[in-house]
Order: C-alpha cells, then sequence, then structure tokens
C-alpha cells in the first residue's frame, strides 16, 4: 500500500506503454509514491463533490489533499462495470454518465502539475496547421477536399502532391494481411483513377527535403533529431516506412533561434504541455511544420541522440 503520508503521483498509462517504465526506472524519491492506473484497472469511485474528490485502487486512498503530480501518457479510466445488463441503449447511456465523473476527475487532477493534457491527446491536424501558421512557422500548401478537380488544381501549382490521413493512421489485419496507411505520393495516374467524388481527405504538396526533424517538448523545453530519410527511396515520402536493414541516420540537432521561438508560441496557444513535432528541412533551407503528436515517442530521440529525456521527466514528475 502507498504511504499516506507521502505525497502521490498518478500516472495514467496503458499496460503496454513501455516509456513509462522506463521513466519509473530513474525515479528515486522515497517520499514521493508514484503508482500507475492501467487500461486493465477497475477504479472504485468512493466520493465524489464539487470541490474534492477520493477514489480507491487497489486499496489505496486518493484524494485531492495527497496527490503531487498526474501524467496522463495515453491513458483511460474503467470506472464502472457494465456486465450487469446487454441492452445497448442502456450500456450506452451508462457510459454517458461514467464518462461525465470521469471527465470531471481528470479536470481536477489537472488542476495539479501534470504532464500530458487528456482532452488534447487526440491531434486535431487541421487545427495543429493552422495553429502552426499562427505561430510564425512555415506549413505545406494543404487542402481537404472530397472533390477530384480540386486535386488536379493543386497538382498543377505543385508537381508533386502527398496524401495522409485526417486523423490517426489506420492500423488492421484482414485475412492474414496487415494493412497500414502512411503519407503516400500521388502519381498522375492514381489522381485519373480517382472517382469524381470520395471521402474528404487531405492532399498537400510534397516538400523537396533536405532532411526531417522530430522535435520533442515538456512545456517549453526542446530536443531535436535530424533524421535523413531522403538517402533511401523506402523512407524519402515518409521514414515512418522504416528500412529496418539500413536505418535512417539520426543526430542531434540544434534549432535556429527564430524557429526555437516559434515552435514555443505553437505549444502555448495549441494548449499541449508535451508532445512531439515533425518537421521538414527543405533544400531552400525553410523549416516547414507537419503536424504534432502529443503521445508522439520519446525514446527514439532520447536514445539516438543520449538526451536522456526520460531522466528529465523523471525529475519533473517527482520534484515537489
Amino acid at each position: 500500500m502507498i504511504n499516506t503520508k507521502s505525497k502521490i503521483c498518478i500516472i495514467l498509462a496503458p499496460k503496454s506503454e513501455k516509456l513509462v517504465n522506463e521513466i519509473i526506472t530513474w525515479i528515486k524519491r522515497p517520499k514521493v509514491s508514484f503508482f500507475r492506473i492501467t487500461d486493465l484497472d477497475d477504479i472504485k469511485i468512493i466520493n465524489v463533490d464539487i470541490l474534492k474528490f477520493k477514489i480507491v485502487y487497489k486499496n489505496n486512498n486518493i484524494n485531492n489533499n495527497n496527490i503531487l503530480f498526474f501524467w496522463n501518457r495515453k491513458g483511460e479510466l474503467n470506472t464502472i462495470n457494465f456486465n450487469y445488463t446487454k441492452n445497448i441503449k442502456i450500456l450506452s447511456h451508462c457510459e454517458r454518465e461514467s464518462f461525465t465523473v470521469f471527465s470531471y476527475l481528470v479536470q481536477q487532477l489537472e488542476e495539479k502539475r501534470h504532464l500530458g493534457n487528456y482532452f488534447l491527446q487526440i491531434p486535431n491536424k487541421l487545427n495543429h496547421l493552422y495553429l502552426a501558421q499562427k505561430s510564425g512557422l512555415e506549413i505545406p500548401k494543404t487542402i481537404i477536399t472530397n472533390n477530384k478537380e480540386a486535386i488536379k488544381s493543386l497538382n498543377k501549382d505543385s508537381p508533386n502532391i502527398i496524401n495522409k490521413s485526417l486523423s490517426d493512421s489506420f492500423t488492421d489485419t484482414f485475412n492474414q494481411t496487415y494493412y497500414y496507411n502512411h503519407t503516400e505520393r500521388l502519381s498522375k495516374e492514381i489522381i485519373e483513377d480517382l472517382e469524381e467524388s470520395f471521402l474528404p481527405s487531405l492532399f498537400q504538396e510534397e516538400l523537396e527535403k533536405a532532411y526531417e526533424l522530430r522535435i520533442v517538448f515538456v512545456q517549453e523545453k526542446l530536443w531535436s533529431m535530424a533524421i535523413f530519410s531522403q538517402n533511401d527511396t523506402k523512407t524519402e515520402v515518409d521514414c515512418r516506412n522504416y528500412n529496418y536493414e539500413k536505418p535512417n541516420r539520426k543526430m542531434p540537432f540544434k534549432l535556429p533561434i527564430e524557429v526555437s521561438e516559434n515552435v514555443r508560441k505553437f505549444i502555448r496557444i495549441s494548449g499541449l504541455n508535451t508532445g512531439a513535432i515533425d518537421m521538414v528541412v527543405t533544400k531552400d533551407k525553410k523549416y516547414v511544420f507537419l503536424e504534432c503528436n502529443p503521445n508522439g515517442q520519446i525514446s527514439m530521440v532520447s536514445e539516438h541522440c543520449n538526451y536522456f529525456i526520460e531522466k528529465y521527466i523523471a525529475d519533473y514528475l517527482s520534484t515537489p
């Protein structure tokens, strides 16, 4: 059980999230108790009112007064067991009722010192592009359309165009075949084969990349890594299409002061306090914002660049 006299840091993260395990190994403060609530755990809510709450987790009492820090990393809470009914409408109603309580608990936890933004953890790429431009960062020519003629028009202005998902990438297995969608280049043949109308999709000019950047941030602290993906036809359009036999070269990178300040402006107006930003440096030295993932990979940047970001986060979480 948790020492009730110690301060508590709550980590809300699925059991599969390895980053949390790595960070916990760095924590060495005896007067701070850390525990992790996973997607497999049930939380029994004992008492909630407008000014305070109390929950029980594995026989530990948690309330407003003993919480030092809250970290949400891809987390969810299971607050109610719905096994007592199979009625779809009743289940739906119960889920809404449960989420009302859960969302209030998260809002209360985020009143504490916290890392991760539960209600912003699913990114809106379009809003992030808008906020990036508002922050002084360059963005690619972008359209969202369901019309073939609009794509042809973009193709006239930009010789090469790409398509990517509007929301999260799709992955699944059908008939023992694994499917996923990365960023894809659209040839003129593909454009001609499109229907005149289709599901609204995101299209951008393809940038002439010198290299890509991954920028991890915690509050306004930045760590940047360059990824030399252009030297490999497998990764030149999307570095996530990994070449495991011959990985892209990666190295630490120092952002220009103006770009760093504009990135920090984006962080402030987006409301995020942690995440990973993808950018491109073009052959003509322009820094172009692509997207931001509030739960983006951290360990990849930390390991390749010897940044020890995990230790930084551990200290940040455990410092009263």
